[in-house]
């Protein structure tokens, strides 16, 4: 017999666990920034590659799609980010905010929505019309 894995146990604890991660990261950028005299704006605005963006907006955007996820997944009420955090404590909030969101998810909201369509349209950019499984897995996961 094969064990069932639900979305629920698929969704909240790999994104929660992202977004601790994610605090543990910059808390350490920040202590990094103290011990050498770096500026936190520098840290903040920096990039990995010119076409990127830099880090306050990724992880902006990392915080975005995890708790976009719940809505979509769970029909849970999320918070809206402000874009452009100008400090780590901006992000730190934005972070434990999501946090709380995963807190407050509950199993019994996630029935049945693996399956369920899911349109992710970013103007001029993508279009993707998905189910609720491919979406958390395809879209969801690898932009944390």
């Amino acid at each position: 017999m094969t064990p069932t894995v639900t979305l629920y146990e698929l969704c909240v604890p790999v994104l929660r666990k992202a977004m601790q991660n994610h605090l543990v990261v910059l808390k350490k950028g920040e202590e990094w920034c103290e011990e050498n005299g770096y500026p936190h704006s520098k840290l903040l605005d920096a990039r990995l590659s010119p076409d990127m963006h830099p880090l306050s907006l990724q992880i902006f955007f990392q915080v975005t799609t995890a708790t976009r996820a719940l809505q979509r997944l769970a029909n849970m009420e999320v918070p809206t980010f402000n874009f452009g955090a100008a400090s780590f404590q901006d992000l730190y909030t934005q972070i434990e905010e999501a946090l709380q969101c995963f807190e407050e998810a509950r199993p019994e909201c996630f029935g049945g929505k693996d399956k369920m369509p899911v349109t992710i349209d970013v103007p001029n950019m993508w279009h993707f019309d998905l189910n609720g499984l491919t979406y958390l897995q395809e879209f969801v996961m690898p932009n944390l």
